[in-house]
């Protein structure tokens, strides 16, 4: 099987969402202790790794997607139509809390949310300069 440079993107988008899993279905429901520190960690790492993994899996099926040659969500500009379509998603979502029963509105959770996103970013950074943008991954 040949090496795709989209395989990373896929990869850290599965590391996200099996990291997210277990952290909601193991750790968290089975948490007893009393430090505010992994306390806050846990709070904090559901809001992050789905801004960094939704990100991780648009950007490359784009191509797929859309018609790669005359879409506009296919252009140099792709990693940012796909940060704001999940950034707004998910920030949408936290808002959202503020008027749902039993849900818990934090502010912190749109600070990671954002920085989520921002480490998303710099990761396609670092790739785009190594691999090339999305239309070039094929």
């Amino acid at each position: 099987m040949k090496f795709k440079p989209s395989y990373l993107y896929y990869g850290v988008f599965a590391l996200c969402f099996a990291g997210f899993t277990y952290l909601e279905d193991t750790v968290r429901a089975n948490y007893t202790g009393n430090s505010e520190i992994i306390i806050y960690i846990l709070g904090f790492i559901p809001n992050y790794l789905p801004a960094l993994g939704i990100p991780c899996l648009f950007y490359p099926a784009l191509p797929h997607v859309f018609n790669k040659q005359s879409s506009i969500l296919t252009s140099r500009y792709a990693h940012i139509y796909v940060l704001i379509v999940s950034q707004s998603g998910l920030i949408i979502w936290e808002l959202a809390q503020i008027f749902l029963p039993r849900a818990t509105f934090d502010l912190h959770d749109i600070l990671w949310t954002i920085i989520g996103g921002f480490t998303f970013f710099l990761f396609w950074l670092y790739h785009s300069k190594k691999y090339g943008t999305v239309l070039e991954f094929q």
